[in-house]
């Protein structure tokens, strides 16, 4: 959303005993003039808000979660125009109260560009460089979480 930061923290770890995997991240990406917050974890009683932005002329704030994985496990199939779409009640909220309804989810898109890629020969919505930035950024936050340090990225 922001681009490339031009630095950042992150701390990783496993929280639940005996997790062979960690569950837990809290990320702070550095920009001119800002910060960009990211965390996740498994030990979390009760989910908040998705997303909240604050800016210059206000805040907003996006709760729930995508509606495509219960949909899927409900059964329901990946059609039409109401596929992945929000509730209204988890539409973002502005700070005067306005409501931002979410766009709607389709994760088909993804699959439907990978046999595009491999039967069509279309290009990949996801650039190899963009793919290969994403992993960098990840090892960063890695080697900051692993020396309890901030990183510089170049």
């Amino acid at each position: 959303l922001f681009g490339p930061p031009s630095g950042l923290r992150a701390e990783i770890r496993a929280e639940r005993p005996g997790s062979p995997v960690d569950d837990y991240f809290r990320r702070v990406r550095t920009y001119p003039g800002t910060d960009v917050v990211l965390t996740a974890g498994m030990m979390v009683k009760e989910p908040g808000p998705r997303f909240i932005v604050r800016g210059d002329k206000g805040t907003f704030i996006k709760e729930g979660i995508d509606p495509q994985e219960a949909e899927l496990k409900a059964g329901k199939m990946p059609v039409g125009d109401h596929w992945g779409a929000d509730k209204p009640w988890f539409y973002g909220v502005l700070d005067d109260g306005g409501r931002v309804p979410t766009e709607n989810g389709d994760y088909m898109a993804f699959y439907e560009n990978v046999h595009d890629v491999l039967r069509k020969n279309n290009a990949p919505v996801v650039s190899p460089k963009q793919a290969r930035d994403v992993i960098f950024i990840i090892e960063k936050a890695f080697e900051s979480a692993q020396s309890g340090e901030a990183v510089k990225i170049n």
